[in-house]
């Protein structure tokens, strides 16, 4: 394991960040603590310098917030959150220096991710060596029975299983967050005065703009697993002595809900794949994977997050009307009128959040999924083609049965209802929801001979 040397204006600033964590308006998680108390003492953990270069890069903006600035000019004692956050995790929060910290944590990610490309490397110079000791007929048609298919499709659906469970308790979380500040707007202010609905909708914003940073770890450590995925399907490896071992089905459920149970960081670190959790090398080459998946969850959450918040100001906008009509057909006069709207609005809002985090979870998981499989497939170096694969049953649209097992080349884009699509929930050229929402879908990778 590598070791590095903690800079000393590190070490200070998380000093700094321990001694006024206790003097902000918000509770802090207790890891940040402990981070902290290690940088203070010049301990850093290779999964605390990505959280330090992935967190620096993305809240540097939360450091101008109103609190922040508020702080700055001594017109408050209270440090904003951000800013104690910050100064945990070893940066400044003076402005010519706030950087500072990323740098060194950058460069330190660097030299990580170089050494793991050459591990990486090597895991697929090895794994390319067992292929080709495969004839081309097996491994041109390895991925062409009915039982190879849905077998594929299976360990697929399994994974995606396990990650629409997280993303789903993750939306709903979020979902929950938005509809306690609607509330609480309206508990505070008049639901019938005109300029209440207005600070509701800034509430809105203000909460779902927290969102990328909630769920863009688990986007990225979403798209590893499926890289691993990919790259058990396409690039066998020596299987383990206890590969052939049954779970009867009633383990196997067991097994699986204790997965979904583990905690979030858990989750973000070491995912659900199996292989994964234990420590198998990812045979492509990391740094390139890792920034085209940064910037594949930034496009999409920097699309998606306005949609939602637009959806919630929609949602908010009937059940304010609806709350109103319902006043007036009842005779509610003041504050009898004005209990049931912010009751209504609750009601009405809160029976949303369920179905909604889970469409948005089967939605973003085929997506993300199906990127993770398709970029990982690129960097195996094999040429190959795709193919469109539907579940099969009778809940399939029939855009999408259409193209079950139409097949293109890799670089290629299929041809959806007039849409061009890399894959299946790929909305990047424009396929609108009808054709991505809750789409189950994903692309089977065929090698074609030299």
């Amino acid at each position: 394991m590598t070791r590095f040397l903690v800079p000393n204006h590190i070490r200070q600033n998380a000093i700094k960040g321990l001694d006024f964590m206790h003097m902000t308006e918000t509770h802090l998680p207790n890891d940040l603590y402990e981070n902290a108390k290690n940088l203070s003492k010049g301990i850093v953990t290779e999964e605390l310098l990505v959280q330090m270069e992935s967190y620096f890069l993305r809240h540097e903006s939360e450091l101008d917030s109103k609190k922040s600035l508020a702080y700055n000019r001594g017109e408050t004692s209270l440090m904003s959150a951000e800013q104690a956050i910050w100064l945990l995790l070893g940066g400044s929060i003076d402005k010519e220096d706030r950087m500072k910290a990323y740098t060194w944590a950058r460069s330190c990610v660097d030299k990580l991710e170089n050494q793991k490309n050459f591990a990486s490397a090597q895991e697929l110079i090895r794994r390319r060596n067992i292929l080709r000791d495969t004839n081309w007929k097996v491994r041109t048609q390895r991925f062409r029975t009915k039982q190879s298919r849905d077998i594929h499709y299976e360990q697929f659906d399994e994974l995606l299983g396990n990650w629409d469970f997280a993303l789903a308790k993750t939306y709903y979380v979020l979902l929950r967050k938005q509809v306690n500040a609607i509330n609480k707007v309206y508990a505070e202010n008049s639901p019938s005065a005109s300029g209440t609905i207005n600070i509701a909708n800034i509430e809105i914003d203000n909460e779902a703009n927290k969102w990328i940073s909630d769920v863009a770890d688990i986007y990225e450590s979403m798209a590893v697993d499926f890289a691993y995925l990919q790259t058990a399907f396409l690039l066998p490896e020596e299987k383990a002595t206890d590969d052939n071992f049954v779970y009867t089905p009633s383990q196997q459920e067991r097994i699986t809900r204790n997965r979904r149970l583990r905690p979030r960081k858990e989750v973000i670190e070491d995912g659900f794949y199996p292989r994964r959790r234990a420590g198998a090398r990812l045979p492509i080459e990391r740094q390139s994977f890792n920034r085209a998946s940064k910037a594949f969850v930034e496009k999409r959450l920097d699309a998606l997050v306005p949609d939602m918040s637009q959806t919630m100001k929609k949602n908010l906008n009937t059940a304010l009307r609806k709350a109103t009509d319902e006043v007036a057909e009842l005779g509610l006069t003041g504050a009898r009128a004005e209990r049931h709207i912010q009751k209504q609005i609750s009601k009405t809002l809160g029976k949303k959040n369920l179905g909604r985090a889970m469409n948005i979870a089967r939605t973003e998981g085929t997506a993300i999924s199906n990127f993770g499989m398709a970029q990982s497939a690129g960097q195996t170096g094999l040429m190959l083609t795709k193919e469109w694969t539907t579940r099969r049953d009778g809940k399939v649209r029939d855009a999408h049965i259409y193209m079950d097992r139409i097949e293109v080349d890799k670089d290629a884009t299929f041809n959806v209802q007039g849409y061009k699509m890399n894959y299946p929930a790929d909305s990047s050229f424009g396929a609108p929801p009808r054709l991505v929402c809750n789409c189950r879908c994903t692309v089977i990778y065929h090698e074609r001979r030299i």
